[in-house]
């Protein structure tokens, strides 16, 4: 018995031993996977971090610091360092600035023979210390090495793994770095190259505007004295190819400024009426030889005190009018402004009858230089750039640009641009009524709105009409209409095309060429203030004034000389600022006119030394230089007053017309 009981407390306590052995082994089990699960948890979150850390890092120098001090940190090491190559690009980093062209050799022969082998790491074991090698690689030519270096202790599987891991998370904020780098580095030449090709452009147009003015302008006082019909129309031809090569030269400028981002837009109050007027009336010479049918319909309804850039404004009413015209050789063009039923919404519609357009090729006539095809270019002419420049600038000005096209029946062009109202017009009645009998609608259309805009209102019936307008047509017989007016007392305008020679309907009080301006018709009704105005000028022009010249360009001084002699003024002309600057002091002057671009000095310099010397004279700055750039450095200097080459006569002359006034 005793035996036996010795033997069941021998099992019960190796029964017991083995429980406790067991409960103790599935504890350390538990134990073992928690801490397992913490490594795996912290070295995700170390991954987090260094991506994070990595991905806001994209200067080379930042960046580098960051994977230095991150391992040294994490993994637990007294010394890292990192490069990385890519062969692709020529391109190689190394986080030590100080490393020899040799070291530099060997460290890269170092990472190639580990990527020959598929090697992933290395250990070297020395005195100093244990050196653990790391690779990374995208391909063999994208690659880096990490050298990690521990004084103390050789490096664990958890240290490699660790390592290997930031090794990973390096190569892909390097490579991004170096793209970022490498995309600033192309958009700095982008930048470089674009104001390169700015002040190449700027050099250009000064070179090439201040002989045009030249030209130019004794062409003009040329066709100002008594030619036989031969002479005139060669000089007239001069005059019209003078023109076509400045408009290109302006849009080549255009195009570069806003491509450079250096257009700068005006806001100042504009006339819209008095804008419209002045592009009609450059039209009138095409419309009258071309022989097509051309008005302005400008809607009543439309306040036309806008804050905007009028020069901009206005360019876009001529470069779209130009098209219409270079590309309508029967029919009609029309120039509609009218509003977009929003409050300060404005529509610029111009429309012809001319070629019309492919649809798949409308896309095309918005990229600089093209045009629809090239057939079109070699018969048409042009650079091609002028619904580009029109798209663009339409769209600096916050607005948008649509067109509609069909071949063969022609073109619609709109520009949808808001513009803010400057003040409220105030339109004076004249007491006048009036009608409008015309067999094209919207001709009639736009004498109604051109009379309206004037005071005068419309008559619900011939009965009750003062005036009455009719356009002159050969298939309609006006003759009942006119002689019943004619014994009514009321006047009858007849309203004929320019390039039309006679008309057809007798008996008629005026007749009115079209295209005709607002201004035009409101001057029908005032015909009392055209003379005043007339005599007013001739009165004035008898002011003589001192005028001094500063124009180092021969041609230039010759034309000056002989425009400003021939409106009875007395002009010194000199080539040398320095010497103008010894004669201003010995005379009076009421105007000075300076050249910017002078061989001693600036016109600015100039008019600088002159305020100086108290001569508070009024000066105005020629220059064939159209930057924004020189017009600011003249708004700091206080001069308002700048004449770009080549200029009109009549510009000249309504500058000096200020001063007598």
């Amino acid at each position: 018995k005793s035996q036996t009981a010795y033997w069941l407390y021998a099992l019960a306590v190796l029964l017991f031993l083995s429980s406790v052995l067991y409960l103790y082994r599935k504890r350390w089990q538990y134990s073992a996977t928690i801490h397992q699960a913490k490594e795996k948890q912290s070295f995700a979150e170390t991954q987090l971090s260094l991506t994070t850390s990595l991905v806001s890092s994209l200067e080379i120098e930042e960046l580098l610091s960051k994977i230095k001090q991150q391992i040294r940190e994490k993994v637990g090491v007294d010394q890292v360092e990192v490069c990385y190559w890519n062969t692709q690009n020529n391109y190689q980093i190394f986080s030590d600035s100080q490393l020899e062209q040799l070291d530099k050799n060997e460290l890269g022969k170092k990472a190639y023979s580990m990527f020959d082998n598929d090697e992933s790491y290395q250990i070297d074991q020395r005195e100093q210390g244990a050196i653990l090698w790391v690779l990374f690689s995208h391909s063999a030519e994208k690659m880096g090495l990490i050298k990690l270096f521990r004084a103390k202790g050789s490096f664990k599987p958890n240290d490699i793994a660790l390592a290997m891991a930031y090794a990973t998370q390096s190569s892909l904020a390097l490579e991004n770095a170096r793209l970022f780098e490498e995309v600033n580095h192309l958009a700095e030449q982008a930048n470089a190259s674009n104001k390169a090709k700015s002040d190449f452009l700027a050099q250009v147009s000064h070179e090439v505007r201040t002989p045009m003015n030249g030209i130019l302008g004794m062409n003009e006082l040329l066709l100002d004295t008594e030619l036989n019909e031969e002479q005139r129309l060669y000089a007239s031809a001069v005059a019209e190819s003078g023109e076509h090569l400045l408009h290109i030269i302006n849009d080549i400028l255009d195009l570069s400024k806003i491509e450079a981002g250096e257009l700068v837009l005006e806001s100042r109050p504009v006339n819209l009426h008095q804008l419209v007027d002045e592009v009609v009336k450059s039209f009138v010479s095409v419309s009258k030889n071309n022989k097509l049918l051309f008005w302005l319909d400008f809607s009543s309804e439309l306040s036309p005190m806008r804050m905007a850039d009028s020069v901009r404004l206005k360019q876009i009413m001529m470069n779209l009018l130009s098209n219409a015209f270079k590309f309508t050789s029967k029919g009609e063009v029309n120039l509609s402004v009218y509003s977009n039923n929003t409050a300060d919404g404005i529509v610029i519609t111009v429309n012809d009858t001319g070629i019309g357009i492919e649809p798949d090729l409308l896309d095309k006539l918005f990229e600089p230089f093209a045009q629809a095809d090239s057939s079109i270019t070699r018969k048409y002419g042009g650079t091609g750039l002028g619904l580009s420049i029109i798209k663009q600038l339409v769209e600096k000005m916050g607005g948008y640009l649509e067109i509609i096209s069909e071949p063969g029946i022609g073109t619609t062009v709109s520009c949808n641009i808001p513009l803010e109202q400057a003040e409220k017009p105030r339109i004076v009645l004249r007491g006048k009524r009036s009608q409008v009998i015309s067999h094209h609608s919207l001709i009639g259309q736009a004498i109604e709105n051109g009379l309206a805009i004037n005071g005068i209102q419309k008559a619900k019936s011939l009965d009750e009409t003062d005036v009455i307008f009719i356009l002159d047509d050969e298939n309609h017989d006006y003759s009942e209409i006119i002689n019943q007016a004619n014994q009514d007392n009321k006047l009858v305008y007849l309203i004929k095309p320019v390039y039309q020679n006679h008309t057809y309907q007798a008996g008629t009080y005026c007749v009115v060429d079209m295209p005709f301006s607002l201004q035009k018709i409101g001057q029908l009704f005032t015909p009392e203030s055209v003379v005043l105005e007339t005599q007013f000028k001739v009165s004035r022009s008898m002011n003589a004034l001192h005028l001094l010249v500063v124009e180092d360009n021969p041609i230039n001084q010759q034309l000056l000389l002989e425009l400003l002699e021939k409106e009875g003024h007395w002009v010194d002309v000199f080539d040398d600022a320095n010497h103008a600057l010894a004669g201003i002091e010995r005379a009076k002057y009421d105007l000075l006119l300076v050249d910017y671009h002078l061989p001693d000095l600036t016109g600015i310099e100039f008019i600088t030394a002159c305020r100086q010397a108290n001569v508070s004279t009024r000066a105005i700055i020629m220059t064939a230089d159209v930057s924004m750039a020189l017009k600011d450095l003249c708004e700091q200097h206080g001069i308002h007053d700048i004449i770009t080459k080549p200029f009109k006569l009549d510009e000249l002359k309504a500058i000096i017309r200020q001063v007598e006034s």
